[in-house]
């Protein structure tokens, strides 16, 4: 009971009511979602939280992700070989059912052939052709591909794509089998760019914050003021408040509650927020070495 986590969006520098109007006071004046002072935060419809009593604020910032790329350099043949690029995709923190699979591994192999043909870089952009037609059950391409020469570079679609293996292969008669062929590596890819996810964006938003449900996203559902906002690239700031009961009656007397305050801050915030946590009209937390920032 006194162990807890709330999580709320900010998404305007005024506290709004659930039709998205700013809220005014008993004078007419707009009140402001946030405010600090030299004793305290103050957010509006969550609570105030006094300077003394917070242990520590720890900011993540928006990160744009990064898709990852690969590259694999076709060695030459004979014309008429069999080549063969392969691709094995898997996901990152991410259940995408194309990639289901006997394993526990969300990844999916991609193969395209062609006949290899005057040289090597004419069959690298055979290959990339071929890659490129692949289409998904959505009708959506899996990678992008382009050539350069004899060089292939593979971009992931999305930002949780990874490139598990990448080679291309000349598939040859076997001798010792009159049904099955062998694999000659013809080139073995190698991540160029590694990917990584974003953070703060729509994508982490939709996953970690608020799934667009029929109740989430209803006309007159709740905390409409705090649905997150397409583009808005959210930082997280995390509030950790401590308050020990004063007093020796009742069944928590002397008892301590420590609680964690969780704030998704809009971009355009971001800068008056650490104001209200940071300047020395503020709560000055940094200078008090209770502000953390992460990577």
């Amino acid at each position: 009971m006194y162990q807890f986590t709330t999580t709320n969006v900010i998404n305007s520098a005024y506290a709004l009511d659930y039709n998205g109007n700013i809220l005014v006071d008993g004078t007419g004046s707009q009140i402001a979602k946030f405010a600090g002072s030299t004793t305290a935060l103050n957010v509006a419809k969550v609570g105030t939280f006094k300077k003394d009593n917070i242990v520590s604020v720890t900011k993540r910032a928006y990160a744009a992700g990064v898709k990852e790329e690969a590259q694999v350099t076709v060695s030459a043949g004979t014309n008429g070989d069999v080549y063969r690029l392969t691709v094995v995709l898997k996901q990152e923190q991410n259940t995408n059912s194309e990639y289901v699979n006997y394993t526990l591994d969300f990844q999916k192999p991609i193969t395209v052939e062609v006949l290899y043909a005057t040289s090597a870089t004419a069959t690298a952009a055979a290959l990339v052709t071929e890659i490129n037609k692949l289409k998904n059950r959505f009708g959506h391409s899996y990678v992008l591909a382009s050539s350069t020469g004899a060089v292939i570079t593979l971009t992931a679609k999305e930002d949780s794509q990874r490139f598990k293996s990448v080679s291309v292969d000349s598939v040859d008669a076997d001798v010792n089998s009159i049904s099955q062929y062998k694999l000659t590596n013809k080139g073995t890819g190698a991540v160029t760019t590694p990917g990584e996810l974003g953070f703060g964006d729509d994508a982490w938003m939709i996953k970690s914050i608020m799934i667009p449900t029929t109740e989430n996203t209803r006309y007159f559902g709740i905390s409409r003021d705090e649905r997150p906002i397409s583009g808005g690239n959210y930082s997280e700031y995390a509030l950790r408040y401590s308050v020990t009961k004063d007093g020796t009656d009742g069944i928590v007397a002397g008892g301590t509650s420590v609680t964690t305050h969780v704030f998704y801050v809009k971009s355009d915030l971001v800068t008056a927020f650490e104001t209200a946590l940071n300047s020395d009209a503020g709560l000055n937390l940094d200078a008090a070495g209770k502000y953390t920032e992460i990577s």
